[in-house]
Order: C-alpha cells, then structure tokens, then sequence
C-alpha cells in the first residue's frame, strides 16, 4: 500500500476565516466603536495591516480612534473568538479524523501569535501534533520542502485554496510531493485529482 502524508493550510481551507471569521470581525468592532463596517474593512485590506495582521492591535487601534479605555479590548477579542469552534471546515474534518495524527501537518503564513490563537481558538489542535503545525511568516515552500525531505519514503499531498502558493511549488519540483488546489470538496474528491493515485488506496480512507 502506498503511503502518504498531508499537509493542509489552515485559513479558507480547514477554516472558515474568509467567509465567517472576517465578517464577525468587521461586524463586532463596529458595534463597540460605531465605526462603519465598510470603514474597518478598508483598513484591515490595507497591505501593512492586512499582512501582519493582530486582532488585539486591530481592536486597539479603532478604540484609540474613538477614546475607548483599552482595558475593554481583551474582552472584546475573546468574544469575537469564542465562535471559532463553528467556523471549522466539518466536511473536510471528517476525513481528516480517519488519518493518524502523526500523518497530518498544517503550514500556514502569517503572525506567530494571531494564527496560533486562532488554531486553539478553533479546536483544531485536537487533530494534530503541535510539533507537525506550522506557521510561517511568507512563503510556506522552505516548510513543504523540509517536511517532504522528513519523509521521503511518503508521497507528501500539500492542499492549499491559494494558486499561488501552488504554483510556487510547482516550480521546485519537489519528487515526492503533490498539489491540490482546494476548491470547497472534501479530502477523497480532492485525492482524486492526483494523476496515478486511486482515492481507495489511501491510508484510512478506504
């Protein structure tokens, strides 16, 4: 049987951060502040903001805007967090369960300290070994790379929803390592893009 190993991002694939997490956001920090919706959007899409992003200094920020006492924007954060646990990708979840910890990894890009609350916000650590979870600042290649050259005797499967990061891959040409674009299907529909794999050969998804 052959044998295989997954990585998977983590926003917009495992969680719903794009389509539910953003919006609470957005939504929340208007209600304690009064700042339009539309006008906390622009910010957070401000490329400085955008890609360092931190709620705590997100919120900080609107509440020095608007004079609120900064002691209110911890309880503000642990709110808008408290839903994470409903934002989880539960198709893909599912399938995910059916392989051995030890098999599964996540890299995902941005700040150390906001992706990491959002992971133990989410509950998503329940299903993964803290040391095969990791968060990178920019580009995931160097991570995918070591994690394929940890196991060589595995075909390594990366899924991701960015092209980009696809692409970027593409090009190292990494022997053991395949790459699906995640397009909302869950993990067999996904193996079943790989050219010359059969999804019923897969390690617990038979």
């Amino acid at each position: 049987m052959a044998k295989y190993k997954y990585i998977f991002d983590f926003d917009d694939t495992l969680f719903k951060n794009t389509e539910l997490l953003k919006p609470r956001i957005f939504s929340m920090i208007s209600k304690a502040t009064g700042t339009s919706e539309k006008d906390i959007e622009t910010r957070y899409y401000t490329p400085a903001i955008r890609d360092h992003f931190s709620l705590i200094e997100f919120i900080q920020e609107f509440f020095t805007q608007k004079g609120i006492p900064q002691d209110g924007v911890d309880s503000l954060f642990k709110e808008i967090m408290s839903e994470s646990h409903k934002f989880l990708n539960v198709e893909l979840l599912e399938e995910i369960k059916k392989i051995p910890p030890e098999d599964c990894y996540i890299v995902t890009t941005g700040r150390q300290d906001w992706n990491w609350s959002k992971l133990a916000y989410s509950g998503i650590l329940e299903y993964f070994i803290p040391q095969n979870i990791v968060v990178v600042p920019g580009k995931k290649s160097r991570s995918i790379r070591n994690i394929c050259h940890e196991n060589k005797d595995f075909t390594v499967i990366f899924i991701d929803d960015k092209s980009r990061f696809i692409e970027e891959l593409k090009q190292e040409k990494v022997p053991n390592l395949q790459c699906l674009l995640y397009k909302g299907e869950n993990l067999t529909e996904l193996v079943k893009k790989i050219e010359g794999y059969r999804s019923s050969e897969l390690r617990g998804l038979k």
